[in-house]
């Protein structure tokens, strides 16, 4: 038997504690890692998956309709990452972490092949890399705040984030929509496969008590590729609130 990574996705808006989180879990196990996408996979994936994106692009790319960069990272890193992984670490005792992840990249892409002339194309390639990704995945951590509360966290962090140059009412509506977007897509990714999913509100709990709650409901060794798992579905929470 042959034994995979564990891969553990934390979803949220900016400004809700992701980085913090990971951090927190890191010191708990070493294993812990974020593994960038190299480049070239990077540019292969794009390379190979040119039908889906490329003839829309040369046709609106002067408009607002075509693809952004964000949009060909999230689809590149959609298309790559798992294979990477899987190829780079399959016989490591490592636990895998994303952020961002495949609810963000899903998220940028969903909808776009509404526009597309090839969209039935692209539609079925965003199922399929629905599907890959729900069964890939063993545990989501979804952190949520209010709006204004992540902006604040955002504008107070030396980091460069985009948020510090839009319009404060454009970010609180975009993150709406983010909000909106991550419910349904981490709903529908419940209903396939066997993972652990936690929701926190990171305004009225620490990260140390999320960390306790998620050590104690989640067993963060490896995983055996041909090992069940007998846990079902389920979206437990300190506090379930939005």
């Amino acid at each position: 038997m042959t034994n995979r990574p564990r891969i553990i996705e934390i979803a949220g808006l900016g400004g809700t504690g992701k980085s913090t989180l990971f951090r927190f879990l890191q010191r708990k196990n070493q294993e812990i890692k974020i593994f960038a996408l190299p480049k070239t996979c990077f540019v292969w994936s794009l390379t190979k998956r040119s039908p889906l994106w490329l003839p829309f692009w040369l046709q609106n790319h002067r408009t607002a309709g075509g693809f952004t960069r964000e949009q060909l990272i999230s689809l590149g890193c959609l298309d790559a990452w798992l294979p990477y992984l899987r190829q780079s670490i399959s016989t490591n005792q490592n636990i895998a972490v994303l952020d961002p992840g495949s609810v963000y990249w899903l998220t940028k892409l969903r909808g776009f092949g509404m526009k597309t002339t090839c969209q039935s194309l692209y539609q079925s390639w965003w199922e399929s890399k629905f599907t890959q990704w729900s069964s890939a995945l063993d545990v989501i951590i979804w952190l949520d705040a209010p709006e204004e509360l992540c902006l604040q966290r955002i504008l107070a962090r030396d980091e460069w984030h985009h948020a510090k140059y839009m319009e404060a009412s454009d970010v609180l509506e975009r993150f709406r929509g983010l909000r909106k977007s991550y419910e349904q897509i981490i709903d529908r990714m419940a209903s396939k496969g066997s993972k652990k999913i936690f929701y926190f509100r990171t305004d009225q709990v620490s990260t140390d008590q999320i960390i306790d709650q998620i050590i104690s409901d989640v067993d963060l060794a490896p995983l055996c590729q041909t090992q069940p798992c007998t846990t079902d579905p389920s979206k437990p929470a300190l506090n379930s609130s939005i």
